[in-house]
């Protein structure tokens, strides 16, 4: 029961405010790149350089720091390609869309020792879709199952993994939201790969603005001047 009443606690932690203005601010951007794909290059690199005051704020493990920085070169690879259709046959031939994919999940795998979530990941892992670039449109081809279950399935997957996860909890809600999104815009407009770099990329920016602002606050409270 205590563990139950722990993971609610986590859901309840992020501020609801600032989980819709998370929501508000992807969805605009999501249009945004719909638009103008630059729009996502601009993002991934303004996340890219975020990202180095987390050890600073956060504490995140190094496997965890790991797999943030092959998100973001992944979605700096993806929106690039995108916009720089000469790079598309590269990163066809040698799958490195479906790589990082691939990498997304079975990373996660060495953060964890519950058994279920392993194998969990492990299957997500081994029937990663194959996602190729032509033109300005990321086209998801499946693999060993179809990429709707699959899309289902690591929405479902990943979902419970952060619920799970203690280093998560400050933020728990918020990250889900982050695998709802591209889920949704899978289906509304085979859009996942798009939706979920960006949603990760904004993620990881209000995440750290938001834990610099406790970190902030908790200077001030403990100070003794």
């Amino acid at each position: 029961m205590q563990k139950y009443t722990d993971i609610l606690k986590c859901l309840n932690y992020t501020s609801i405010y600032l989980n819709i203005s998370y929501i508000l601010v992807t969805f605009i951007f999501i249009y945004s790149v719909i638009k103008d794909k630059r729009i996502g290059v601009v993002i991934s690199i303004i996340s890219l350089f975020v990202i180095c005051f987390i050890p600073y704020t956060i504490g995140y493990l190094p496997v965890t720091m790991i797999k943030i920085m092959l998100l973001i070169l992944g979605a700096l690879i993806l929106f690039t390609s995108l916009v720089f259709t000469c790079t598309q046959h590269t990163i066809n031939k040698f799958q490195i869309l479906t790589t990082f994919v691939f990498l997304n999940s079975f990373c996660l795998i060495f953060t964890t020792n519950n058994i279920f979530m392993i194998l969990s990941l492990l299957f997500l892992s081994i029937t990663t879709p194959i996602f190729t670039v032509k033109g300005t449109s990321v086209i998801i081809e499946s693999s060993l199952i179809s990429k709707d279950i699959w899309v289902i399935f690591s929405t479902i997957i990943l979902s419970f993994y952060y619920i799970l996860n203690p280093y998560f909890c400050h933020n728990t809600s918020m990250v889900i939201t982050a695998l709802l999104i591209p889920c949704f815009m899978h289906f509304y407009n085979n859009m996942f790969l798009e939706a979920r770099a960006l949603s990760l990329c904004i993620f990881f920016i209000f995440d750290i603005l938001n834990n610099s602002k406790k970190s902030i606050s908790d200077l001030i409270t403990d100070s003794k001047f």
